[in-house]
């Protein structure tokens, strides 16, 4: 790809590209081959066969914004991933969707949860709060919020 300018390179270590052109090969794509061809099942970043991950090359938080067509369950950006070369892209993902927010202003995780109703007044501009940590203290208040010690129940309701 990069060598015939179909691509540009995001990133050295580990290789990451960016294409130039919007790739053929989707489910609407008619007489596309694709879908019919036999795959390996080896990494496809070293070429390991016996333990391998799925990897979705576009991450959840920006696939949810993908007009509808665009979010089939195909294969077309899966590929796998041994666990190291998993864990390379996984780190390399995180670096790149922190400058992709940065630069562009998009934020990562939920700012604030607001109930309907609830005055604003007491917003501000902290870090945010990671949708793991709202899951994890919501399910925290819903299993075990009456037998909670006050303290940590209102701890976990302010997240």
């Amino acid at each position: 790809y990069l060598s015939r300018d179909l691509a540009k390179l995001v990133d050295e270590e580990p290789p990451a590209i960016m294409l130039l052109f919007e790739p053929k090969g989707r489910p609407e794509d008619e007489g596309n081959d694709f879908y019919i061809q036999s795959k390996k099942n080896i990494c496809v970043g070293c070429g390991e066969g016996n333990h391998y991950l799925r990897y979705r090359i576009i991450p959840s938080c920006y696939r949810i914004h993908f007009p509808e067509h665009l979010k089939s369950h195909r294969s077309h950006d899966i590929v796998l991933l041994c666990v190291d070369c998993h864990e390379a892209a996984h780190a390399a993902a995180e670096k790149y969707k922190r400058k992709v927010a940065s630069e562009f202003g998009i934020p990562l995780y939920v700012r604030r949860v607001i109930h309907p109703g609830q005055e604003t007044e007491k917003l501000n501009d902290e870090g945010g709060v990671s949708p793991l940590q709202l899951r994890s203290a919501a399910l925290a208040l819903l299993n075990h919020g009456p037998r909670m010690p006050l303290n940590r129940r209102e701890e976990l309701t302010e997240v």
